[in-house]
């Protein structure tokens, strides 16, 4: 990591809010104002051990805020981290959690956006993920569609996405089916350690053709999704935005586009909590704000004026 300039600016105008989601948890969250003129609103999404103020998805928020985007991010309600914290200490929260929860939260916030709670109602409407949130905005779209949500998503963008809902093995299924949960490390968990219960294995145990992810891919044919990984992550491997791709071209989806942003790794070398020293490479973060500038002038078009 070279020693680049603190970014994005945590004195940044921002608004706060909260809203209830998937179990009646409550979301918290934040609205990064667009740089006029606004031209598309967006639901961004962190990933497996990550919230709104961590690593790439604060500094997302701002660069498509400096595109002209209205971007809303918040913590999904069952990750675990209380407001103000950076460290999971709800355990009970994050062993529930699963696709299901993941999918609801994201449609509480379109639902705000749509009932004017939150800003953006007239505007193109773009789903961002990051890391597993990559295959969840992709599954919210696929459900948005089947079930008719007030605001259909125009495009979806998906950073550093692992290629399916949750990453499994047969040994791993087999392990909760016996159990009903696994225990995987996690440095900022309170102990050390995090269970996975069942319920984030649910859409694969209780699907009768296993996987549904490829099912689901098939189904948005229509939609523009830009796929942008890091070619140097080591924790997410490029294979998983591959298959991402693949599948939606297998469903004659032309509209889909892969970008690999040289030298980045999962976060796109963001690194840090916002206010409290968050840093990024500056080569890189010019490449990944690029490519985002890309995806979203693919899916709405060129700003106006």
């Amino acid at each position: 990591m070279s020693g680049g300039p603190v970014y994005p600016d945590p004195g940044r105008e921002e608004s706060s809010w909260r809203i209830t989601g998937s179990e009646d948890l409550p979301l918290f969250g934040k609205t990064t104002p667009a740089q006029e003129p606004a031209r598309a609103v967006v639901v961004l999404v962190h990933g497996y051990t990550g919230h709104l103020d961590r690593n790439i998805v604060p500094v997302a928020a701002h660069m498509l805020a400096d595109l002209g985007c209205i971007v809303h991010r918040f913590n999904l309600g069952h990750c675990g981290i209380e407001p103000g914290e950076d460290r999971i200490t709800r355990l009970d929260l994050f062993e529930r959690d699963g696709i299901r929860h993941s999918i609801a939260d994201i449609q509480a916030v379109i639902e705000a956006v749509h009932d004017e709670a939150l800003a953006g109602r007239k505007l193109p409407l773009l789903l961002v993920g990051h890391s597993r949130a990559g295959a969840t905005v992709l599954g919210a779209a696929v459900r948005a569609k089947q079930d008719a949500w007030p605001l259909q998503p125009r495009g979806v963008i998906t950073l550093a996405s692992i290629g399916r809902y949750a990453r499994t093995s047969p040994e791993l299924l087999a392990t909760i089916e016996r159990e009903g949960f696994i225990e995987r490390e996690a440095a900022r968990a309170e102990g050390g350690l995090v269970r996975l219960g069942r319920s984030w294995y649910e859409h694969e145990l209780d699907s009768p053709g296993g996987d549904p992810f490829p099912g689901d891919m098939a189904t948005l044919a229509d939609l523009p999704v830009a796929i942008i990984h890091g070619g140097a992550d080591t924790s997410v491997p490029v294979s998983e935005s591959e298959r991402i791709h693949q599948l939606l071209r297998q469903s004659g989806n032309e509209s889909t586009s892969l970008s690999l942003i040289e030298g980045a790794d999962h976060n796109f070398s963001a690194k840090g909590v916002l206010g409290a020293d968050l840093r990024w490479d500056a080569a890189i973060g010019e490449r990944t704000a690029s490519a985002l500038q890309d995806a979203v002038t693919r899916i709405v078009g060129q700003p106006i004026g």
